[in-house]
């Protein structure tokens, strides 16, 4: 990423890389915990079906959870690509 900044001429911090899916920010709190809370109410549910109820809306709250997380680094991905471009110009757009 350093040769593509400074090829471009462009600071490295105005840079996303999206080949990986990565997140720069880390993991959201809520995302991780609700993802905690699914784990225990399905391994609970190992030892008993009747845990089982309770596990199933804890693994969708996770699931809501990282799609809001998804559409939040959408949000922030397409905000950086606009900052600086003083308008409805194209990107360039250059695959390392």
């Amino acid at each position: 990423m350093t040769q593509l900044a400074r090829e471009l001429g462009i600071p490295i911090e105005k840079i996303v890389k999206l080949a990986s899916n990565e997140n720069p920010l880390g993991m959201s709190p809520k995302a991780r915990q609700a993802m905690e809370q699914a784990i225990e109410k399905l391994k609970e549910a190992e030892k008993s079906p009747t845990p089982l109820a309770q596990a199933l809306p804890a693994e969708q709250a996770a699931y809501q959870a990282l799609l809001k997380l998804q559409a939040r680094e959408t949000n922030v991905t397409r905000s950086r690509n606009r900052g600086g471009q003083g308008g409805g110009g194209q990107q360039n757009q250059r695959q390392i």
